[in-house]
């Protein structure tokens, strides 16, 4: 590992496309493509955020040519606000929009790009007794059929 850090993966996260109920993509028979994407204002993340990165290599494009965002935001409600809004389409983790999804706020669009991200844990040396016990049992949780997605 780089400069004397260790990772591992804890678990997935999926980025999923949304719209407000009334955005024209709510209805979309097809998935939204990757130069879709890349030519529509979005509801986005601050440049340099995860999220936003994780969205520019899934388009594998140079980000300074996509459209400029819809909107720019740092918090997750106000980006969730903004996109049920009819400010745009956006790009957020599926487990943050989950309550927006099942009240109708928010309705996903099929995404014909992979928008999965690894959620990973990173330390120095000397991980203590107590963290590799965790480290366990999130790894032991990740392989159990009762942690499978909802």
């Amino acid at each position: 590992e780089a400069d004397g850090l260790a990772t591992t993966v804890l678990g997935v996260d999926e980025l999923l496309v949304v719209v407000s109920p009334r955005h024209a993509w709510a209805s979309k028979s097809e998935p939204v493509t990757a130069a879709d994407l890349a030519s529509t204002p979005l509801v986005s993340r601050e440049s340099g955020s995860g999220t936003r990165r994780t969205l520019e290599l899934a388009l594998g494009i140079d980000p300074a040519l996509m459209a400029e965002p819809a909107a720019q935001l740092s918090s997750t409600g106000a980006i969730r606000a903004a996109i049920a809004g009819g400010v745009g389409p956006g790009v957020i983790s599926s487990l943050l929009v989950e309550d927006d999804l099942r009240a109708g706020r928010l309705v996903t669009v099929s995404a014909a790009v992979d928008l999965r991200r690894p959620f990973r844990a990173v330390w120095s040396a000397g991980l203590s007794a107590g963290a590799q016990d965790l480290l366990a049992v999130i790894a032991a949780l990740q392989h159990s059929p009762d942690s499978a997605p909802r």
